[in-house]
């Protein structure tokens, strides 16, 4: 894990990462993890560069780009430290956000009530690719008479969506 993305998913709240994606145009699901929305907004900088404008970005997006010494506080351009923080980050990203499928059976299956799960080291990435994976009758159609709903491993968590939804 790099240091810059380290510094940035504790320093900034999720909300404020959120606002930061949002200015940035990134389509971000909502139920990721400091974590990983530090490392989604890092590889879209990488990718597609500071905001032009400097002077006219938040004050959240400003001082993230501070944190991740793009630039200075005055808003100068550090270039030295921004190819550092360039080279840092595809290996953050390529761990948090596009980890390959590896060939374990559990990928996919994370479970935050399992003990070994929370200490997997692709915990953030399996739980993403788990919501990637729900059926699309997820929280609509349960029902816990229905083998299907009997038998699926989201069925406590589309029951608690389902209650939320007809509130």
């Amino acid at each position: 894990m790099s240091d810059i993305a380290k510094e940035i998913y504790t320093q900034f709240k999720k909300q404020e990462l959120l606002g930061v994606a949002k200015e940035l145009e990134i389509s971000i699901q909502g139920n990721e993890n400091t974590r990983a929305l530090s490392a989604i907004i890092l590889k879209d900088l990488e990718e597609n560069g500071i905001p032009e404008d400097i002077l006219s970005v938040s004050d959240i997006m400003f001082e993230l780009l501070v944190t991740a010494e793009y630039i200075d506080e005055d808003g100068n351009l550090l270039e030295e430290n921004a190819e550092t923080a360039v080279e840092e980050v595809p290996a953050e990203a390529a761990e948090v956000v596009e980890q390959e499928i590896p060939d374990w059976i559990c990928f996919s299956y994370a479970d935050p009530r399992d003990p070994a799960c929370n200490k997997c080291n692709l915990y953030d990435a399996c739980w993403i690719r788990r919501i990637e994976l729900r059926p699309a009758c997820f929280g609509k159609e349960y029902n816990a008479g229905h083998p299907e709903c009997q038998a699926c491993l989201e069925a406590p968590y589309c029951k608690t969506q389902k209650e939320k939804e007809n509130g």
